[in-house]
């Protein structure tokens, strides 16, 4: 009897613990999620590179992801801003293969602003590839200035994942739906296929 008893009091221990540890591991997750909101809105680079899962830099260097990421902020065809990222919903944490993650709902406001060029084509070109990307009805044209456009980018989902060689949680966006096989083909690189399959 006093076996069981010093049993059930271990375990009632081991489920207090591992209780206090999913609640500080979702107070962790919610902060990072936070700080990855004011990064975006920011557009500050350094800090969503920080976001980054790490395994994406052993496909292509920091350096150079942060030209690219740079560049696709701000060039010789448009200027682009994030208006706002509000999350809608975040699935219950699972431990894979010795990492912590979950999936994240949100929608995302963007606005671009296309620069003035001689190229005749490089509006409709933009406008049909931002319209195919993100729907008819998620593209809005400012009907007083056509170089503004507005893009609702609504329903769309994120890996959140964390490892125990990891200094804080990393964000990765779902990318299983795009059109672009180059953006399917780097997700799968970077996210483990055990994580995939657990959010099919």
């Amino acid at each position: 009897m006093r076996r069981f008893s010093i049993a059930l009091f271990c375990m009632m221990l081991f489920l207090t613990a591992a209780r206090s540890q999913t609640k500080q591991d979702s107070l962790d997750l919610r902060k990072a999620m936070d700080s990855y909101r004011n990064a975006s809105l920011k557009l500050d680079v350094d800090s969503l590179l920080h976001s980054i899962p790490p395994t994406l830099f052993t496909l292509i260097s920091y350096e150079e992801l942060k030209s690219v990421l740079a560049a696709s902020f701000n060039n010789e065809v448009l200027e682009m801003s994030i208006t706002s990222l509000d999350y809608r919903s975040v699935m219950p944490l699972v431990s894979i293969d010795s990492m912590l993650c979950t999936l994240v709902s949100y929608d995302a406001k963007i606005v671009m602003n296309l620069k003035e060029t001689d190229d005749e084509d490089v509006y409709p070109l933009m406008i049909d590839y931002m319209k195919r990307k993100y729907g008819e009805d998620g593209v809005v044209i400012d009907p007083d200035n056509p170089g503004k456009i507005t893009i609702d980018s609504n329903g769309k989902k994120m890996f959140a994942l964390k490892d125990a060689d990891w200094d804080s949680w990393k964000f990765m966006e779902d990318k299983r739906e795009s059109e672009e096989v180059q953006e399917r083909t780097l997700m799968k690189m970077v996210i483990p296929e055990a994580v995939l399959n657990h959010f099919e």
